[in-house]
């Protein structure tokens, strides 16, 4: 066939292809029975508001409505955008924030990296395992610089600190180290600042002057006691990590100042728990005695969730309002205590022939100041009356009250005592004898039985009695101290309370045949130690 003749063919066939694609097909026949309504007749119903009992949107003539297969962004109304949503909301509750251990507890089972060689000693294992619990976790910032980098794994003798010395060819940090050729032309002064630290205990330098070293053997020598420093802490850790960690949640937190912040209370025992779980999950040790002391270490860990939060809440509760009642009633009883101490002070300071000025005699000066105007034009000081803060009363709390006629201060006691039982306020009473005022106390009052706890070896206080009462005292006595029910509700029993404590003695007893009740209050507070404090 020649071209021409194929060219034709193929006109032909394009030509049919474009009749197909551009006719319109014809209508189909109606169906008989079916009605169509024209167009102009068309009235739009609208959408229910609401959804019927299977779930169906409807518009208002019954008829379901079809749902499109593809949802765009614009598919809203745009004639009236307020109106009510044709489907029910179901309500949501705003995302919120969750602490840190909540986040790790929930990824905490994509931690494994055991079982680790047992023919590698147990200190290398250790810290190794110790770089794996820290690998792929988000650490919050208080809790890595605060607890972990610079306290716990100092503490358990995972890594070291390097010592600090100073050459003796070095002169000090200081104003020694600016120089006139360091400024000129009256340029600024630019001093110069120490490198940076690496982490340490807080309070590992804390009163010490670096030793001066001569050569690279003496330094030599600092780094290597360092060394052995670091391997010493992690044996005695591994020779019981329960009794390690009890120490750690305990006085080596109080010794380096981590009580002083709340957030430290709560995730101190969070971290720790995460840490000897990490480590029997993954069999990071398998020796019976290590693995024994790790799961009482657990128990230690979840009471101090508890209670270590707890002595900063204790704190701050105590010394209630009854203390401050009774003493605003019957004064301060450790001021002549706090003077004596003070005695050798001052007694040193006019050895060295150096003039005491007290605060009272200051105060009782006259002084001349200069009054500075520094307002503006039409400026105006608004009048400020300063009221002293108003201390309770026993009026106050109990009404009209015959305690101050009926009863004194008695023994005083400096002591650390552990709190073995907490009562309720008992049911009221009429009487108005001296018995009865001691009832009252215990109807309003919370009765707190404190225990002696001679062996806690504290160093805030040792049990002394700083006076003897009309009633015969020994330390080693129980005593009930009346606390406020809102303070009581903190308090938990084993906890321990450090502090001045002072006795409610009858002047009298005639006319009362009961005994008199053995009733404290706590007039000083000192620190509130957990049920598990060893040093």
């Amino acid at each position: 066939m020649s071209n021409q003749g194929q060219n034709r063919f193929e006109r032909s066939d394009r030509n049919q292809e474009q009749r197909r694609l551009y006719t319109i097909q014809s209508f189909p026949e109606i169906p008989p029975g079916v009605a169509i309504m024209p167009f102009k007749d068309f009235q739009e119903q609208g959408i229910r508001p609401a959804l019927d009992p299977g779930g169906i949107e409807r518009d208002f003539l019954g008829i379901p409505t079809v749902e499109l297969r593809v949802k765009h962004d614009t598919d809203v109304s745009k004639t009236n955008p307020d109106r009510h949503p044709t489907s029910a909301r179901t309500f949501e509750p705003p995302l919120l924030r969750r602490d840190w251990w909540e986040d790790w507890a929930q990824d905490e089972h994509l931690h494994m990296h055991g079982p680790y060689d047992q023919t590698i000693p147990a200190v290398q294992r250790l810290r190794i395992a110790s770089s794996h619990f820290q690998r792929f976790r988000r650490f919050p910032g208080n809790v890595f610089h605060a607890l972990w980098e610079s306290t716990f794994k100092i503490y358990a003798g995972i890594r070291g600190t390097t010592p600090v010395w100073q050459k003796a060819s070095d002169p000090p940090y200081g104003e020694e180290n600016i120089s006139d050729d360091d400024f000129e032309d009256g340029g600024e002064k630019q001093a110069k600042f120490p490198p940076r630290v690496l982490p340490r205990e807080p309070y590992e330098l804390y009163d010490v002057r670096p030793p001066i070293v001569e050569n690279d053997d003496q330094i030599r020598v600092l780094l290597d006691a360092a060394r052995q420093k670091k391997d010493a802490r992690a044996e005695t850790f591994l020779a019981d990590p329960a009794k390690a960690i009890q120490i750690f949640l305990s006085s080596y937190m109080v010794n380096n100042g981590l009580t002083l912040s709340d957030r430290n209370l709560v995730n101190a025992p969070h971290l720790l728990r995460f840490f000897v779980n990490f480590l029997l999950r993954n069999q990071v040790f398998t020796e019976d005695t290590c693995v024994d002391s790790l799961k009482r270490a657990v128990d230690v860990i979840d009471l101090a969730s508890s209670e270590l939060p707890l002595t900063s809440t204790i704190s701050k509760a105590l010394p209630d309002e009854f203390s401050a009642a009774c003493q605003n009633c019957w004064g301060s009883s450790v001021d002549g205590y706090l003077a004596a101490t003070v005695d050798p002070f001052e007694s040193a300071l006019l050895a060295e022939n150096i003039e005491i000025v007290k605060s009272e005699d200051v105060l009782a000066q006259d002084a001349d100041a200069t009054i500075v105007d520094e307002g503006g034009w039409s400026s105006t000081t608004p009048a400020i009356d300063w009221q002293p803060t108003p201390s309770a009363t026993l009026v106050e709390l109990f009404g009209p009250t015959t305690l101050p006629l009926t009863h004194a201060a008695g023994a005083v006691e400096q002591s650390v005592r552990r709190i073995l039982s907490i009562s309720r306020p008992l049911d009221e009473t009429n009487n108005t004898s001296a018995v009865a005022e001691e009832h009252t106390l215990l109807t309003r009052m919370c009765a707190v039985e404190m225990g002696p706890w001679l062996d806690c070896e504290s160093d805030d206080t040792t049990p002394t009695i700083l006076r003897a009462g009309n009633k015969s005292h020994a330390l080693e006595n129980r005593i009930t101290m009346m606390v406020e029910p809102k303070a009581a509700e903190h308090l938990r029993v084993g906890m321990g309370i450090a502090g001045v404590w002072v006795q409610l003695t009858r002047l009298s007893d005639e006319g009362d045949s009961q005994p008199s009740e053995d009733l404290w209050f706590l007039e000083k507070l000192t620190s509130v130690l957990p049920s598990y404090w060893i040093v």
